[in-house]
């Protein structure tokens, strides 16, 4: 146990190593933001080279797609409620 535990310890550092310029970014980006969402991670990071690449790009993408969908949403709802404010604002009072 202590052996793999040793193997899987030397494999982490030396792939923070190799990616420390990813690293910086990303702690660049979480002292801006705090917190990141998976895209924006995959682009700090860079193309995903694990086995399953084609449903990370598929999850990615639909993300952006409903992230885009709830701001059309927003907006929406807010160009509505705006409307109603000022059809009440216009209504005369009795």
């Amino acid at each position: 146990m202590q052996e793999l535990c040793a193997l899987q310890y030397n494999r982490a550092k030396k792939l923070l190593s190799e990616r420390k310029g990813e690293m910086q970014r990303l702690v660049a980006k979480l002292m801006e933001k705090e917190s990141v969402e998976l895209d924006e991670l995959n682009d700090i990071l860079g193309p995903s080279d694990h086995e399953n690449k084609a449903a990370f790009e598929s999850y990615i993408n639909d993300l952006k797609k409903k992230k885009l969908d709830q701001a059309e949403a927003a907006k929406a709802k807010a160009d509505k409620d705006q409307g109603k404010d000022k059809a009440a604002a216009e209504k005369p009072k009795k």
